[in-house]
């Protein structure tokens, strides 16, 4: 007989729940980055006690960035944040061990899809997947990132949702419904998580309902599941437009997925697969430069056709398993090429690692097993060539988790965080403004900010965020007391954001240091017109009023002729 797996058995589950807190516990000593600061340390209304309830009437756009609506709503989400929120305080340790919480939870619960409904893929297939899994970088963010943790929940729904859509068909009508509210509450949970929580149970209870034709005495059992779902998704869907949200943009990603935007999201499934199958550290945004084309929308419904053939395939041979997981997979790369389409950036948090892994650990064991000549309940007929298979299979693994290892240390902080970003694509704009802003408020490396500063310029110029930087650079000469050098890097961002009232507050300063009080009056006062609460711009325009009516500048001495 075969030997088995040492962890072939119930106990399966633990070497991969293992493994995947091994590579990403450096993730407990990663800070707050990115929108993690506006969800958490900058949100105001986490205290509220009505905020519980608030937040399934509100657009979830406010909570982070620039605080206006966005059309998201993630009610779920932030229904999880604030009560941790509201037990542990704002400690990034609580937050990603939740979140490494998670992902252990997870690999546990796809290490039993795997074992209790491939049963001839062999021993060593649950094994192999858990592992790839446990250890994948693509999962580096979503734990060592606050704001990618619903990626992880809906990830998490979808593991439990395909384990009840592939049981057995309950023998009494209580069971059916039983599984049907089940299933109903995962969707339901799913979609008031992410957006994509629509699109992911869809694609599983489609699939499911799919399979049913196939198998006529499962269709009844099916049925009822979908049933479930579709009750689940509905009452999501229904909660939602009772909230005060902006329009959705998913209508604007559908129209520009064959549109301008069909060059970023053919790009974007070519990441997805390489990223999936090639070991490297995490990409955590990478902005696409892909003009659209014939080719690129032929290519989008060759990739369609593929995966519809496939599902039909797996259909056809009762690969339940399969089935789903393509149907999940293929709804993954829908949802990031609809995101690239709008964006024109890929993300690694938008695929849909699960479902990935399960299909290559398939393609692996079945590989392993077909160059070893194994069989089912017969030793291999080339032993050394399945020992040499199952070492390149773990050094392969290994290759995954030192790249996990390595993702993680580059999310410690923002620094490292957008350094990282902005080594992903030299052509990132985004990436080096950030960095900028982080090297020159938070650290005060004026230097490296500038650098950041220049790469982004030469890169467009012309972009309102770039333009932005000027009042840095700006600020940065005037505290090195080189006022004169502020007015032109002034100049250039007034033209951009003429309404900043703290461009024009920035000028006052700079023209006061140059005694000309009149002047600097003038500046701050249209800031203050831009922002009238502001005292201390009300006290500077006064005080240079003063010194403009006695002909003497702010430091006491007589103006130059």
């Amino acid at each position: 007989m075969v030997m088995e797996c040492a962890f072939s058995g119930r106990w399966v589950w633990l070497l991969p729940v293992l493994a995947a807190i091994a590579a990403h516990l450096p993730a407990l000593w990663c800070g707050f980055v990115w929108d993690d600061f506006s969800l958490l340390l900058r949100n105001p209304h986490l205290h509220e006690p009505g905020f519980l309830l608030n937040l399934f009437r509100e657009d979830y756009g406010r909570e982070f960035g620039e605080h206006v609506a966005a059309g998201y709503y993630r009610p779920g989400f932030m229904l999880l944040l604030t009560l941790i929120y509201r037990i542990a305080g704002a400690s990034p340790v609580v937050y990603h061990a939740c979140s490494l919480g998670v992902l252990a939870l997870s690999t546990a619960c796809l290490v039993r899809l795997c074992r209790c409904h491939a049963p001839g893929a062999g021993p060593w297939f649950p094994l192999v997947a858990g592992l790839l899994y446990a250890v994948h970088p693509a999962r580096a963010e979503v734990v060592s990132f606050v704001m990618s943790l619903p990626d992880l929940l809906i990830e998490l729904g979808g593991l439990l949702a395909m384990s009840r859509l592939l049981d057995e068909a309950a023998p009494t009508m209580a069971k059916t419904v039983r599984r049907a509210a089940v299933l109903g509450v995962l969707a339901f949970a799913a979609a008031i998580t992410k957006e994509s929580g629509f699109l992911f149970m869809a694609a599983l209870g489609g699939a499911a309902l799919a399979a049913g034709w196939f198998r006529p005495a499962g269709l009844r059992s099916a049925a009822g599941s979908v049933l479930g779902m579709a009750l689940g998704l509905g009452a999501a869907a229904g909660l939602r437009t009772t909230a005060d949200l902006a329009p959705s943009p998913a209508g604007l990603a559908w129209r520009h997925l064959w549109g301008d935007g069909a060059g970023f999201a053919i790009s974007s499934v070519w990441y997805a697969v390489r990223d999936l199958l090639i070991p490297h550290p995490a990409v955590f945004l990478l902005w696409e430069h892909t003009a659209a084309g014939w080719f690129c929308r032929l290519g989008l419904l060759a990739v369609t056709a593929l995966l519809i053939t496939a599902i039909v395939m797996a259909f056809r041979r009762k690969q339940g398993l399969v089935a789903l997981a393509l149907a999940w997979f293929g709804a993954g790369l829908l949802n990031l090429t609809l995101v690239s389409a709008v964006l024109q950036n890929y993300d690694q948090r938008y695929l849909a690692v699960a479902p990935g892994v399960v299909l290559l650990a398939l393609g692996a064991t079945a590989g392993v097993r077909r160059l070893s000549g194994e069989s089912a309940g017969c030793e291999p007929q080339a032993p050394r060539t399945r020992r040499l298979l199952v070492a390149v299979t773990g050094l392969y693994l290994a290759l995954f988790a030192r790249a996990t290892l390595a993702s993680s240390a580059r999310c410690l902080n923002d620094l490292s965080f957008f350094s990282a970003m902005a080594e992903d694509d030299p052509r990132d704009v985004y990436a080096r403004v950030a960095l900028a802003n982080t090297l020159f408020y938070y650290y005060g490396d004026f230097a490296g900010a500038e650098r950041a500063s220049c790469a982004a310029i030469r890169l467009q110029p012309n972009a309102p965020e770039v333009r932005k930087l000027g009042k840095l650079l700006a600020t940065r000469r005037l505290a090195e007391n080189h006022p004169r050098e502020a007015l032109p890097w002034l100049a250039w961002s007034e033209e951009a954001q003429p309404n900043d009232p703290e461009v024009h507050e920035l000028r006052g300063t700079a023209l006061r240091e140059l005694h000309d009080p009149a002047d600097a009056a003038r500046s701050f006062d249209r800031a203050l017109a831009l922002e009238p609460a502001n005292e201390s711009y009300r006290r500077l325009r006064d005080a240079c009023l003063a010194a403009a009516s006695t002909n003497q500048d702010l430091t006491g001495k007589s103006a130059p002729p």
